[in-house]
């Protein structure tokens, strides 16, 4: 009898323990289940069902119905190019939800809040229609691949208040395929040089900036010097960058782990418009100069590194038509216009009977070309001569894209007395190089942070707390430039502008810092205008000169203002005021009109010279464009600096 309750016993025990099991695992599953659902503020449904990574990724779902068989199978499958974490949803939206005409963005971020980027940023664009269930994928670039899971955050647009509106937020297991054992980077001592055949490049230094929008928090500007054969050389440019950590992860615009030992920087490099190149790798020919409103239909072709160049035509100035056959890819009509240089030039492409009808508006003559076999390691370019040997400036360039080739257009300014264009076709092959590079460190990053949330509050009208902001970031990064013209910004927008003074002075001896150090001819833009916007940025004035004049000799990718205008913006505040103002003339004369900048410093000039009426005209001129012109908010506060400081000028005796 012992034994039989014994036995009985033990299966009670083993009856609770089983029963224990089931209703743990059953909550288990209902916790998990939990975590995966989340509904939306218009009541849509979101489930993570599956996350798959590799080339080939599928996902199917039994779903009910009432007909007969009452179940199908919806088979949603994708394939990729290279390895990649797909994230699938389901959903489900009511009937009462507003027809959404804005697809959902997401975001990625590991456990230290590091974004990745996801493609394109990100979006479900089926959760539109109401009382429509169905599956959703989004595709992710970059995720966290050393981390068991990440964060996955949803966000919808605002058109009202043109910002992300965040709606929820999820945590997405990483598979075990796509976490391995990777290899640790460790970053190169700066400055770097690396060899691409006979060109060596070296990386001198490398500037961290903050990203214009709220999830893209950085940018980098790298500074390059080239040497070919052993020789330096301007005949190269940076045509692009990116980044890559040691997981796989690699971007455009930063968006990697920032505790990463190193990210690997991979810059690509073309010759300049006006470089030197080998005879395989230009075609040369002479055209004549075509009348105003007439064109010429031309003929020839070459194959110059692998790539083949068609003469289409060559058209005056004014209107022009011209006619070829029919290509794959053209659609009914296409067209840009735009304006370089003073030029304004606009191109219209039609399909009519089995012809492409091209019409070309523009002020100045035009070439125009096919090219055949173009990659994105090709670059064309065109250099023009007319047939006294004078040089005839490209003005403008446009590309329209087609599957039989892609189509150039070079918009010319040859002198009014040439006859005949020498032209010559040159296309060469991209040089590319690789650095090892050490992120920006945590007190970078604290300083950002801040400088973000000062952004926050300039925009709510804040602005003692948008000031202590920048305050505190200045205290982490005293070095950076921006830093210091942020918070000068904000005390010229609050009228404190012996303080806004104080800090572009400020501004300018970080960039002339950052110049010197690396050779950023970006900073040196910046800081000679910078230096110019105040007066006594700097004890020595001759050292502005100095630096303004390697500005119309030295190429920039972000100057944007005429070096002329900068040169003689620089003589006045070395009290030149003669060569001020035929520099300053010079520059309004080259940009058909000048600019804001020119008007001011023109003013002061002719105040000083004692020619108050010329200089009350320019004065004026300034006053009246500032009403009108919609600048942005940083070359607004730069000009009423000007404008304080030219008025006391013209009021004083």
């Amino acid at each position: 009898m012992r034994d039989f309750y014994r036995v009985v016993l033990w299966v009670g025990i083993i009856g609770l323990l089983l029963a224990a099991m089931v209703g743990g695992s059953l909550m288990m599953e209902r916790e998990e289940q939990r975590r995966r659902v989340r509904r939306l503020p218009d009541g849509t449904v979101l489930t993570l069902s599956k996350v798959t990574f590799g080339k080939k990724h599928e996902f199917k779902r039994l779903r009910l119905q009432w007909a007969f068989p009452p179940w199908f199978i919806v088979d949603n499958s994708m394939t990729t190019d290279t390895d990649t974490l797909i994230v699938w949803f389901a959903y489900c939206a009511p009937a009462s939800a507003t027809p959404r005409d804005v697809p959902l963005e997401c975001d990625v971020l590991d456990e230290h809040g590091c974004h990745f980027p996801s493609l394109p940023l990100g979006f479900f664009s089926s959760l539109h229609m109401p009382g429509e269930v169905g599956i959703e994928s989004v595709e992710l670039r970059g995720f966290p691949r050393r981390s068991e899971r990440f964060r996955l955050r949803l966000y919808e647009w605002r058109r009202n208040t043109q910002r992300r509106k965040t709606l929820t937020e999820f945590i997405v297991p990483v598979p075990a395929a796509a976490r391995k054992v990777f290899p640790q980077w460790q970053p190169e001592p700066l400055p770097a040089t690396k060899h691409a055949g006979d060109l060596s490049v070296t990386l001198t230094g490398l500037s961290w900036e903050l990203g214009s929008n709220e999830w893209v928090m950085l940018s980098a500007r790298p500074q390059f010097q080239f040497a070919q054969n052993g020789e330096p050389t301007r005949e190269w440019e940076e045509s692009g960058i990116t980044f890559a950590d040691a997981t796989g992860n690699s971007c455009y615009e930063v968006g990697l782990c920032r505790y990463e030992p190193a990210w690997k920087l991979r810059a690509r490099f073309f010759r300049t418009d006006n470089a030197r190149f080998s005879p395989d790798e230009t075609w040369i020919t002479k055209v004549p100069v075509p009348k105003p409103n007439t064109a010429k239909v031309l003929s020839g072709s070459r194959t110059i590194q692998g790539v083949k160049v068609e003469l289409l035509a060559i058209g005056g100035k004014g209107k022009v038509s011209y006619s070829h056959r029919k290509a794959k890819g053209i659609h009914e009509e296409e067209s840009t216009h735009s304006e370089e240089e003073g030029i304004k030039f606009a191109v219209n492409m039609t399909t009519r009977k089995g012809a492409v009808i091209t019409t070309v508006k523009a002020a100045s003559p035009h070439v125009a070309v096919r090219a055949y076999g173009l990659t994105e390691n090709h670059h064309i370019t065109l250099q023009a001569t007319d047939e006294r040997g004078r040089r005839v400036q490209v003005v403008a360039h446009v590309l329209s894209s087609h599957s039989d080739g892609e189509r150039h257009y070079w918009f010319l300014k040859p002198s009014p007395n040439a006859q005949t264009l020498r032209l010559t076709f040159a296309v060469h092959k991209s040089r590319t190089v690789e650095f090892f590079v050490q992120p920006p460190g945590e007190r970078w990053w604290r300083a950002a942070q801040h400088r973000v949330r000062a952004r926050k509050f300039w925009e709510k009208k804040q602005f003692e707390k948008a000031l202590a902001e920048l305050s505190k970031a200045i205290a982490l990064n005293p070095s950076d430039p921006e830093v210091w013209r942020e918070r000068g910004e904000l005390f010229a927008n609050l009228k404190q502008w012996d303080k806004a003074v104080d800090d572009y002075r400020r501004t300018f001896a970080a960039l002339l810092t950052r110049f010197r150090k690396t050779g950023d001819t970006d900073a040196l833009y910046d800081a000679v205008w910078v230096g110019v916007a105040v007066p006594k940025a700097i004890a020595d004035p001759n050292e502005l000169v100095r630096l303004a004049n390697k500005l119309v000799t030295t190429p920039s990718r972000t100057g944007c203002r005429n070096p002329h205008s900068a040169l003689g913006a620089v003589l006045y505040r070395a009290r030149r005021l003669k060569a001020a103002v035929q520099a300053l003339n010079k520059a309004v004369r080259a940009t058909k009109g000048g600019a804001e900048w020119d008007w001011l410093f023109l003013a002061m000039a002719h105040r000083r010279l004692g020619q108050t009426a010329q200089a009350r005209r320019w004065f004026d001129k300034t006053a009246r464009r500032m009403k009108q012109d919609s600048l942005c908010s940083r070359c607004r506060l730069e000009l009423l600096l000007l404008q304080r400081e030219a008025e006391g000028l013209l009021r004083s005796r």
